[in-house]
This record gives structure tokens, C-alpha cells and sequence, in this order.
């Protein structure tokens, strides 16, 4: 059970990585990441590859509705926050504190 889900899990982290590039070729591999991901985390939980392969699919019912998609990058703000906790909770330095005051993360309770 855990394979599936770290397995899941993995393919849909790597395939969020590769839709943040610049190049056009890897972000539609994130794309295609993202529709095994969704494939795989149906096909455990069901068990059946056919649920999983509607469930793929099912990621492509809103371009035949004629609307417009607008896509947005993530925000820099939130991608160099992320950045900087992730360094400062492997340094464990006051940076963490910091953060813990604006509410963005909780400190440890003893």
C-alpha cells in the first residue's frame, strides 16, 4: 500500500517540478506527469486500470467546454518563501522564528 501512494506521491511532486520551468517540452511532460498521477493514485485506490484510465481522461472534460483556461505562474513571493523555509528548517536558524511570528509556520511544542 505505501508503494502506491509513494509512488503517487512522487510522480505528482516531480511532474508540479517540471511544469515550473521555462522550457515549453518539459512542462508538457509535467502535463502528461500530472495525468499518470492522477491514473495511478485511482488505479490503488480502486484497483481497476480502467477506473484509472477515466480518471486520466476525466482531467481532459474542460477542453471541450469552449472556455478559455487562464494559467498563471506561481507567485514569486510564495516560491522564495517556500525557498527560504525549507533552507532555514534544515539550518534550524532564526529565520524559523521569524517565520513562526507571521503565523506562516507553528512552532514545535515541548
Amino acid at each position: 500500500m505505501l508503494f502506491g501512494v509513494f509512488l503517487t506521491l512522487g510522480v505528482a511532486v516531480f511532474s508540479i517540478g517540471l511544469r515550473s520551468f521555462q522550457n515549453s517540452y518539459l512542462q508538457k511532460a509535467g502535463a502528461l506527469g500530472i495525468l499518470v498521477a492522477t491514473y495511478l493514485a485511482v488505479y490503488f485506490i480502486s484497483g481497476s486500470w480502467i477506473w484509472g484510465l477515466a480518471a486520466a481522461t476525466g482531467n481532459f472534460s474542460g477542453c471541450f467546454t469552449g472556455k478559455k483556461i487562464e494559467r498563471r505562474p506561481p507567485s514569486a513571493s510564495m516560491s522564495s518563501m517556500i525557498f527560504r523555509f525549507i533552507i532555514c528548517a534544515f539550518r534550524r536558524e532564526p529565520e524559523m522564528a521569524r517565520l513562526g511570528q507571521r503565523g506562516i509556520i507553528r512552532s514545535p511544542t515541548a
